[in-house]
């Protein structure tokens, strides 16, 4: 009987060891601007060429590590870059960069006036309503797709 018992309990206890453990990013809030109605700054830039638009989410890293968002891809768009919004001498100003680093436990906001998904060259109109493919690369974990959803805001 107490074999039997020590058997099960350390069957179990291998079984709890090698579950695969929960996906640690996690997003929230994926939408995309629609590219019909007002044009903000994100979506109107005469210097790239071509129809823009951005997207903007909520990313959630629950490991103990920071990971880094180093890339995105969608079919919709000839390019996609991350980029960052910020003040610059009083003037709004956008760039490139190389990536968004999610803190360990925390998280960050892509939003209007801050870092975004920038889609560059868009192939096809954005209709608000409908939804976007889009692949987020991050250093660590890898790749995660999702549905933004698009939106007039």
């Amino acid at each position: 009987m107490k074999k039997g018992l020590l058997l099960g309990l350390l069957f179990i206890l291998l079984v709890s060891c090698s579950a695969p453990p929960q996906n640690s990013i996690s997003v929230q809030d994926a939408w995309a601007r629609a590219t019909t109605g007002s044009m903000p700054m994100e979506q109107n830039h005469n210097s790239m060429g071509g129809k823009t638009s951005a997207i903007y989410m909520v990313i959630y890293n629950q490991t103990k590590q920071d990971d880094r968002l180093i890339a995105a891809k969608t079919s919709v768009a000839e390019t996609v870059e991350i980029h960052e919004t910020r003040m610059e001498n009083d003037i709004m100003k956008m760039q490139k960069v190389d990536g968004v680093v999610i803190p360990a436990s925390g998280k960050v906001e892509l939003k209007p006036g801050g870092y975004h998904i920038m889609l560059i060259n868009l192939k096809q109109e954005l209709k608000a309503g409908e939804k976007l493919p889009v692949t987020l690369i991050f250093e660590k974990n890898g790749e995660i797709n999702l549905e933004a959803e698009i939106r007039t805001p």
